[in-house]
């Protein structure tokens, strides 16, 4: 993906910033608004060090964690559950995935870094199975953006 940050420096202090794993309620509302079961297939797009995908791991859900930062991918292997998630080397634009594959797309703190973002919607849309979810975390973003405007849009009609 052009213009991509590396976060391989960052993936020593990342968890310190964002947190190392999903709260239970968080998961607990995930998992309920999802209808996600042990069976349930996620891909998680920019997993950094697993804080979605372990905590779903740890669920049962099956996870693939899509991260191009090795440095990232090696701390999400030292979490607990870290192991039963299969870590893929790769960038969010071009999924290395069969089309309707997943139950669950996680984009968590990603689409604002990248500015191919809606390419990156295209390709979780095209990797989702019918009535799949695309679970997406608003973060960050400057208000001139036009995915930011559509980010704001949506919330004023929910």
């Amino acid at each position: 993906m052009a213009g991509r940050i590396d976060f391989s420096a960052n993936a020593a202090r990342y968890d310190r910033r964002h947190g190392a794993v999903l709260a239970d309620e968080e998961v607990n509302a995930l998992i309920a608004a999802c209808s996600l079961t042990p069976s349930s297939r996620v891909l998680d797009v920019g997993a950094g060090t697993g804080r979605v995908a372990t905590a779903l791991a740890s669920r049962g859900c099956k996870v693939v964690a899509l991260e191009p930062s090795p440095a990232m991918l090696a701390k999400l292997r030292e979490k607990p559950f870290g192991d039963v998630v299969s870590g893929v080397s790769g960038e969010a634009g071009q999924l290395p995935f069969l089309s309707r594959h997943f139950d669950v797309v996680v984009i968590a703190r990603l689409l604002y870094l990248v500015p191919d973002w809606k390419t990156v919607l295209h390709q979780a849309r095209d990797v989702l199975r019918p009535g799949g979810y695309l679970l997406h975390e608003w973060a960050n973003g400057e208000p001139e953006e036009s995915w930011v405007q559509i980010r704001e849009h949506v919330r004023d009609l929910l």
